[in-house]
Order: structure tokens, then C-alpha cells, then sequence
């Protein structure tokens, strides 16, 4: 008797320890991004990972709050026009991760403009890479982020030439163009 209720106990206890990893993992569902297309759709604080090279001709237009890996693939950038925040995301906002994508391919804009995002405001990139070109008529230009508030960057960098044709103030980085907090 004593050796039922005790293997009981124990598999009751085994069923109760899987549970906080199932709970957790049914609220960090990741989804798969192998087109443009799926990437302009994408919900602005979903978990996505790409699963390809792809190429992007208009910015993530909604101010992402999410989780985005790019899970070592490249994002070929076609991106120009007379506006701002153009980047790979327009903006990115607190809470927001970017990790392990690169950039290449070409940016040009106004004001607000880099590889990764146009602005980013307490976000994080981490392990990202920009070769692309960015070139702006305005300030807060940089290779990853044009400007950045609280924003933390690990492992991040740029081969990309990036520049203005505005005279004063710039605002212009190999990283960021302009970076507070």
C-alpha cells in the first residue's frame, strides 16, 4: 500500500513539474517568417524567426514590441523614398528584441534612418550586422539605428557607408546616429 500511494506521489509530482514549461511555452509561441510578405504581417508584439534570406522593400511599418530573430539569415534591403523612419523596422519601442540578422542591400530617407530601425526607444539588438547603404537628406542617420533612447546594442556592427548630404547638425554614426541613455 504504502509503495502505490508512493509511486502515486511521485508521478503526481513529475505531471505538476511539467507544468510551468507548458504554460511557459504556449505564451512564447514563435512564428515562422520566410517571405516579405509574412514580415509586413507580422503582429507589432509577436515572437517571430526567419527562416530564410528574403528581401524587404518597405519598412515594418507598426512600432514593433516584440521578439525578432533572424536566426543568422540576411534581410536584403530595397528602401527609398523621401520620408522618415525607413529601416529594416520603422520603429522599434521598449520591450522590443532584434537579434542575429543582418542587413545588406540599400536605405535612403530623410530623417530617422539606419540598417535595423529607423528609432528605437528602450529596445535591444543584439548580434546584428548592417553592410547595406544608408543615406539620408536629414539627421539621425547610423549603419543600425538612426536614433536611439535607452537603447542597449551587444555584439552589433557595420560595413555599410552611411551619410547625409544635410550640412548641420548630422547626427550620423557607423552605429547609431544619435544615442541617449
Amino acid at each position: 500500500m504504502k509503495k502505490r500511494i508512493l509511486s502515486l506521489l511521485m508521478a503526481f509530482v513529475m505531471v505538476v513539474s511539467l507544468l510551468p514549461a507548458s504554460v511557459l511555452a504556449a505564451e512564447t509561441v514563435t512564428e515562422e517568417i520566410s517571405s516579405a510578405e509574412a514580415f509586413a504581417a507580422m503582429s507589432a508584439s509577436g515572437s517571430y524567426k526567419l527562416t530564410q534570406d528574403i528581401e524587404v522593400t518597405t519598412p515594418y511599418k507598426s512600432t514593433f514590441r516584440g521578439t525578432f530573430d533572424g536566426d543568422g539569415h540576411t534581410v536584403t534591403l530595397a528602401i527609398s523614398g523621401d520620408s522618415d523612419y525607413q529601416a529594416l523596422f520603422a520603429k522599434l519601442a521598449a520591450g522590443a528584441v532584434v537579434k542575429n540578422v543582418m542587413v545588406d542591400g540599400e536605405v535612403t530617407g530623410t530623417d530617422n534612418i539606419g540598417g535595423i530601425a529607423g528609432i528605437a526607444t528602450n529596445a535591444t539588438i543584439i548580434a546584428c550586422a548592417n553592410k547595406a547603404t544608408v543615406a539620408a537628406t536629414g539627421r539621425y542617420v547610423g549603419g543600425l539605428v538612426g536614433k536611439g533612447t535607452g537603447l542597449t546594442m551587444t555584439s552589433c556592427y557595420n560595413q555599410g557607408a552611411v551619410s547625409s548630404t544635410r550640412t548641420r547638425p548630422i547626427n550620423m554614426g557607423g552605429i547609431a546616429g544619435y544615442v541617449d541613455g
